[in-house]
């Protein structure tokens, strides 16, 4: 596994900004779909946390663990975090003798080649009545030049690395073979600045140091898009030109009758 945009603390700050616009929404759509107690819940790719304390907040699971592959992530976790646990672990892999009642995922399929695999190993570590809870991106639509730009780039990014940047779209095939509660797209207006405040750090970071990006952009189309987020970023207009359709899916496990 990689995420694509990086484990810096700039990184952590940009998931710190997504959390806590998407958290509400994420919260909903949890709440829409449990309904008994939840004893073990699991947040896949838990980054700084920030996921997993929305977590915890919509399940008041009685133990709450975070996974991530990144160490400087989960180091960001337990230091800030104390009541939870949080694990280096690549979430692709076998995830051990654990069953959780609830596995949540966000923003994560679309850092994975393999998402049918994925899934069929988190559907392993469920309890006799668990489910999973994915919630990823399937879509962004604009019209903005530059964020159509800066979409444009980081979908070759990431499919650099042999994964999907929109990988809601894959999903529906994806999750053929699965027992599915829920499967619905929520389209959620975002507005310019926010937009601008999450795509600049990338494009003033990582973009850099990337040999995909480079070949695509020189450097000084590079510093005008960073120029013109940047822009986007100071306008105190709350102008929202720009929406992100997100998948949302309940894959639940078979119950066994006796």
């Amino acid at each position: 596994m990689k995420y694509t945009f990086g484990h810096t603390t700039l990184a952590a700050e940009r998931l710190r900004r997504i959390a806590e616009f998407f958290n509400p929404y994420s919260s909903r759509f949890i709440l829409s779909g449990v309904n008994d107690k939840i004893i073990s819940a699991c947040d896949m790719g838990c980054g700084p946390g920030y996921s997993t304390e929305m977590l915890y907040e919509a399940t008041k699971a009685n133990s709450i663990t975070g996974l991530d592959f990144s160490e400087d992530f989960i180091c960001i976790a337990k230091e800030k975090y104390n009541d939870f646990i949080f694990q280096k672990q690549d979430v692709t892999k076998n995830l051990g003798v654990h069953k959780y009642d609830l596995i949540y995922s966000r923003f994560l399929l679309s850092h994975i080649p393999d998402i049918s695999s994925a899934i069929n190993t988190w559907k392993n570590s469920l309890t006799k009545n668990g489910k999973i809870f994915i919630d990823e991106l399937e879509d962004i639509n604009t019209e903005v030049p530059v964020f159509k730009k800066y979409l444009q780039i980081s979908g070759s990014l990431v499919k650099s690395q042999d994964a999907e940047l929109f990988v809601g779209k894959k999903m529906d095939s994806a999750i053929k073979s699965y027992n599915v509660e829920n499967n619905y797209s929520e389209v959620i207006k975002v507005p310019d600045r926010q937009a601008s405040a999450w795509f600049y750090p990338n494009a003033a970071g990582i973009w850099s140091e990337s040999e995909v990006v480079n070949n695509i952009i020189g450097r000084s189309e590079i510093l005008q898009i960073q120029k013109k987020l940047l822009e986007l970023m100071d306008n105190e207009s709350k102008e929202s030109r720009i929406t992100w359709k997100m998948k949302r899916i309940i894959i639940f496990n078979k119950i066994t009758k006796p």
